[in-house]
């Protein structure tokens, strides 16, 4: 038996809990249960010592090459999408979440029907994406032998021989500057009067502040600043090291004199792809634009409350530095799985 989307009315299997094309929550048509079953039902899951399944994430690959008409208007039907944004899409040189499941029947069912467009997708589990997020900052480095060994920041080291590494994403990210910290944390009044007179004293100062002598490092205030970073990672080790141009000290690799910090970057990258040829370096991620569904507010607001939590959506919103540490994770698990792929034919072949 199947049951119809409310929202895009294709039909759906009936023990599916979304729909497996536009993901709208289905309604569950059962009959009323007596207070033995409910009884029954919230004890099942204790008893027998399972946890909830957790959500799978339904990954597209980069098409190897640029998709034919049809299977972008394929493409388009089968995920409810306008023709531009499919096109979008599938043009993108990374690896993107397509949509989040419950169940894995229901992403295998969209997994084949891509198969069945040509284009390449898989599964990520949500602990799998989440264990990738917390990164190791790296402070310093130095080159002993055929290894670098990196200071970090909890006070320890991690050394990696040049033939250990696998992948380095690199990106810029913007920092927020005085201003923007202090507004995340103002209650702002609820008069809209009160609220443009906040807003045209905020622009005041803009206008008005004077140049102040800042410590090399320092944020500006009232201005975002923007900072590079890469993250590091070995084939084997899903923990990637991260280093931010602000915060390493490049002198024990280039020596006492040397304090460049963007120049230092240029250098460590050149530094790391001398030494490991075989190193995959991924550049892409500030000519990648991002697209977010939100609620559309009813009146428009010059400024808004702060709120006490931010979903994981919301910080890729407002934070590029969180966008970059998803896109960073998943780009690892692509690669990875890129690279296993390519290593299976070959050990069947011995």
């Amino acid at each position: 038996m199947i049951h119809k989307c409310p929202q895009c009315k294709r039909p759906n299997a009936l023990e599916a809990a979304r729909c497996i094309y536009c993901g709208a929550e289905l309604p569950r048509e059962t009959a009323p249960a007596g207070p033995e079953a409910k009884a029954e039902k919230a004890a099942a899951p204790k008893a027998a010592g399972k946890e909830p399944p957790q959500r799978l994430f339904l990954m597209l690959a980069p098409p190897a090459s640029a998709p034919e008409a049809s299977v972008i208007k394929g493409f388009s039907q089968l995920m409810a999408w306008d023709t531009y944004t499919a096109k979008l899409r599938l043009k993108s040189p990374s690896p993107a979440i397509l949509r989040a499941f419950d169940r894995p029947e229901q992403a295998q069912r969209l997994g084949q029907a891509l198969a069945e467009l040509g284009l390449d997708s898989y599964l990520v589990k949500e602990s799998g994406l989440n264990s990738l997020d917390e990164k190791q900052i790296a402070l310093s480095a130095e080159i002993k032998e055929q290894s670098i060994i990196f200071s970090i920041e909890e006070g320890t080291q991690r050394a990696l021989a040049f033939t250990e590494l696998f992948l380095l994403v690199r990106g810029r990210a913007r920092l927020e500057g005085e201003i923007g910290q202090k507004l995340g944390k103002l209650k702002v009044p609820e008069l809209s009067a009160e609220r443009e007179k906040l807003f045209d004293r905020l622009i005041e100062r803009r206008l008005t502040r004077k140049s102040v002598n800042l410590e090399e490092g320092a944020l500006v205030s009232g201005a975002a600043t923007e900072f590079e970073l890469f993250d590091l990672y070995a084939r084997d080790d899903h923990r990637a090291l991260r280093v931010i141009e602000s915060r390493f000290d490049f002198s024990p690799l280039f020596g006492p004199e040397f304090h460049a910090r963007l120049l230092g970057m240029a250098k460590f990258l050149e530094l790391l792809k001398t030494q490991a040829p075989a190193l995959i370096l991924n550049e892409n991620f500030n000519s990648i634009g991002y697209t977010y569904k939100q609620k559309p507010l009813q009146k428009k607001k010059l400024l808004l409350s702060a709120r006490p939590a931010r979903s994981r959506a919301l910080e890729k919103l407002h934070n590029s530095e969180a966008r970059f540490t998803e896109y960073s994770g998943l780009l690892y698990l692509y690669y990875l799985r890129s690279a296993r792929k390519k290593a299976a034919p070959a050990a069947e072949s011995q």
